[in-house]
């Protein structure tokens, strides 16, 4: 199958209709996503969710008799309605399951398999429905004693050092910032070019001051050494290996908080970085397109991270009637 779907790439690429019609939904959705990756630069490991959510859309238009080419949007928002009902999931699931659906849906209108693009017209939750409660907004006076308060006599404060620095430097995410390799690090050129693990995208910016001197001294007075690891934050109890998960800097954000006499809500993680640095440019007044440099494709998605300027809104605040 895989050898078909090639040809028919290289038969699309040339401007040919072509249609795998195997019978068989997981060829179907083989075929929809080397197409919808190739075409959206989707990383493999959000495959898994792909294949989940359209596999449950297939078997629900097979229990109904419904073939591809009759879809019409109601037997599409039958599907959704069961999707926090019948399959019980929370909102933010739901809304990928939705998203899932309609590249699934653009993909069946462009291969033709379906006579109208239905896609747009998929309405599921919205960031509005899902955004609960305001983001995990921390000032960045409250940053900065946190990071004051980490111990950096000792090799495992120097690396959490360094890995905070840069996440709040740049506003990357944990998983950004643990995928960082020796050689992402241009010392003559002053800049770190590393592959982004949501995307696949390479990004490349230039080497902050305070994040190549924070770099430099884990790397030479507390990194592991002769390990044979490319990465550029190990472990520091055997065996060797990268800092395996996001939450292990999660657990010593937390401590190093407490210990600077702030306590944080236990949700708050690394993401508290993240959303620090995007408000802080915000509130500069720094373009949007210019702090996209944390590697959202929509500009609009910074609102999420941005938090709440109670400073600004003071100066919006009227007179409480008498």
């Amino acid at each position: 199958m895989a050898s078909l779907c090639a040809w028919a790439d290289a038969l699309r690429a040339l401007g040919k209709s072509v249609r795998l019609d195997t019978g068989d939904p997981r060829d179907l959705i083989d075929e929809y996503w080397s197409d919808t990756r190739r075409i959206r630069n989707l990383e493999e490991k959000t495959f898994k969710d792909h294949r989940l959510y359209i596999k449950w859309f297939l078997e629900d238009l097979k229990r109904r008799r419904i073939r591809l080419h009759a879809i019409v949007l109601t037997d599409v928002d039958d599907f959704v309605s069961t999707l926090t009902t019948q399959r019980k999931l929370t909102v933010t699931s739901a809304a990928n399951a939705c998203i899932c659906v309609r590249h699934f849906l653009r993909f069946l209108y462009r291969t033709r398999r379906i006579g109208s693009d239905l896609a747009p017209a998929v309405i599921g939750p919205t960031l509005r429905q899902m955004l609960k409660r305001p983001p995990e907004n921390v000032s960045w006076t409250t940053i900065r004693r946190i990071l004051g308060a980490i111990d950096r006599t000792r090799p495992l404060g120097k690396r959490d050092f360094a890995i905070f620095v840069t996440a709040a430097s740049y506003g990357w995410g944990a998983a950004d910032v643990l995928s960082l390799r020796l050689d992402d690090i241009d010392w003559y050129r002053n800049t770190l070019s590393f592959m982004r693990p949501k995307t696949g995208v390479r990004v490349e910016v230039p080497l902050r001051p305070q994040v190549a001197h924070a770099l430099a001294t884990y790397i030479q007075t507390a990194r592991p050494a002769n390990t044979g690891k490319r990465e550029v934050f190990l472990r520091h109890y055997a065996p060797w290996a990268k800092v395996p998960t996001t939450t292990t800097v999660a657990i010593n954000l937390q401590r190093y908080a407490e210990n600077a006499g702030i306590t944080l809500p236990p949700r708050y993680k690394m993401k508290v970085f993240r959303c620090a640095h995007i408000a802080e440019q915000l509130n500069r007044g720094i373009p949007p397109k210019v702090v996209d440099i944390v590697g959202h494709s929509d500009t609009r998605s910074l609102s999420r991270y941005a938090g709440i300027d109670i400073e600004q809104l003071r100066r919006c605040a009227l007179p409480v009637p008498k």
